[in-house]
């Protein structure tokens, strides 16, 4: 069981498939073997029966006559003519062997291990001479009511065997042909299935290493961001303060501002900290999504545009209905927009961002993209972007937390966001051809797919997702 277990899963496999072969192909075998051996034994029968009783015909005559030699050359031309048959011998009504066709002298033992009925009917009999297993049929010879003697006829059953061989080797070709195959096969499905499932497996491995580093990381910024808020708004409070006792335009109230200003910059992100490092439940209502990307489209669009980047929003005409909690899905909205403006900016050239809401009815999901033309994302870097504190922005420009935060607030919806660079062909639209600054990088897209809610209990799916 040990050596089993330890095998890999397409020879398993291999195994099981050749013990079902071989396990249906005997009893088939076996099966076959039977009948053909019923059938040709029956055949056999049947001939032996009308040779001798041909035989038995065709010799009255000669045995009144006593023409020996006749006798004689009718049972040499019967055996010359089937040439499965042993011998032929004719014996008179004592039981005398008056002709016979064996060669060394008869065998007496042969002379009464059968006798013909008192039907003109030939009896048959199996012998075994040791050597080989054959019928033998005695034929009674009649002259009107008058019986004159018996015609035996020995035809062996080797030819039967030999069929039944032929037709065994012929099963087991088929068998064996079919086991090969099915092998070759077996061995090409089970490779393309382990590799599936290696893939699958490795997915969900990154995906558990991905919440139990999310679980790790969040702990620990909910700390350290709790330690630094009291130093850090005292820190602020007094800058403030201190401004209003400070010269307009003097060089100490410049450096205040810088401290608020700064200080701020780390408000910003001890919040995102915390944000990150909240486990609470998002308050589920059912909201047309639509409402919440358009709102936060508006409340950019004229920011991005003086930045020489543009929104092209198609969100549809029908709503699209989801439980969620509309804050925390605008921040999601809008971190996903910032993201597209820092890609498109880069490179100080501007570009298209291209935002689109439709439902998949037939998934049961809700799905978002926000995708642009900007630099897109490396390769070796696609599989961490949803990593904590991960960014790609110039120091100073960018914390790392965006995306993590929009990726737990979609988990927390029972929703998932993914990525994909460069941006494909599916998402570039022609509006985005025909917009300034457009086709400048290889782009990226944003997916987010959120479930559809249609008349549901909102308490209940808050509940599920809890």
């Amino acid at each position: 069981m040990r050596f089993f277990t330890r095998l890999k899963f397409s020879t398993k496999l291999n195994l099981g498939v050749a013990a079902i072969i071989l396990l249906t192909s005997l009893p088939l075998a076996l099966l076959l073997s039977r009948m053909a051996a019923r059938a040709l034994a029956g055949e056999n029968a049947d001939r032996g029966r009308i040779l001798a009783e041909s035989l038995a015909a065709r010799a009255p005559d000669f045995l009144l006559a006593g023409d020996y030699l006749r006798l004689k050359n009718l049972a040499d031309e019967l055996k010359a003519a089937g040439g499965d048959i042993d011998y032929v011998f004719i014996q008179n009504s004592a039981g005398d062997v008056l002709a016979h066709t064996f060669e060394r002298g008869f065998p007496t033992v042969l002379r009464d291990a059968n006798a013909a009925g008192a039907e003109k009917r030939a009896v048959r009999r199996l012998l075994d001479t040791g050597e080989e297993r054959l019928d033998d049929f005695a034929a009674p010879v009649y002259a009107g009511e008058e019986r004159l003697g018996t015609v035996r006829l020995g035809v062996s059953r080797a030819k039967i065997q030999t069929e039944i061989n032929r037709l065994l080797w012929a099963v087991a070709g088929v068998s064996g042909a079919a086991l090969g195959l099915t092998v070759i096969l077996t061995s090409l499905f089970a490779a393309s299935l382990a590799r599936r499932i290696n893939t699958q497996i490795k997915t969900y491995q990154d995906q558990l290493l991905q919440a139990q580093k999310m679980e790790s990381l969040g702990k620990l910024a909910g700390g350290v961001a709790h330690e630094i808020n009291t130093p850090l708004s005292i820190i602020l409070g007094y800058s403030q303060l201190l401004q209003e006792g400070a010269q307009e335009g003097g060089q100490l109230r410049e450096d205040l501002k810088l401290i608020e200003k700064q200080a701020k910059i780390c408000r910003k992100i001890v919040s995102d900290l915390l944000g990150f490092s909240r486990q609470r439940e998002p308050l589920l209502i059912e909201m047309d999504l639509r409402a919440g990307i358009e709102e936060t489209v508006k409340m950019v669009r004229h920011t991005f545009a003086l930045r020489g980047v543009a929104i092209d929003s198609e969100l549809g005409d029908a709503p699209v209905w989801a439980a969620g909690d509309p804050e925390k899905l605008k921040q999601v909205w809008m971190n996903l927009l910032d993201n597209a403006l820092d890609a498109l900016t880069a490179s100080e050239g501007g570009g298209v961002i291209a935002v689109r809401c439709r439902a998949d009815a037939e998934r049961g999901r809700a799905v978002v993209s926000v995708a642009d033309t900007g630099s897109g994302i490396a390769a070796s870097d696609q599989s961490k972007i949803f990593d904590p504190f991960f960014s790609t922005k110039p120091t100073g420009k960018g914390t790392g937390l965006g995306l993590s935060v929009s990726f737990g607030i979609v988990q927390d919806h029972g929703g998932a966001v993914s990525a994909a660079s460069p941006l494909p062909e599916e998402f570039l639209s022609r509006s985005m051809s025909g917009l300034p600054g457009s086709g400048r990088g290889p782009g990226c897209v944003f997916i987010v797919e959120l479930p559809l809610c249609c008349g549901v209990d909102i308490a209940e799916a808050s509940t599920a997702l809890g």
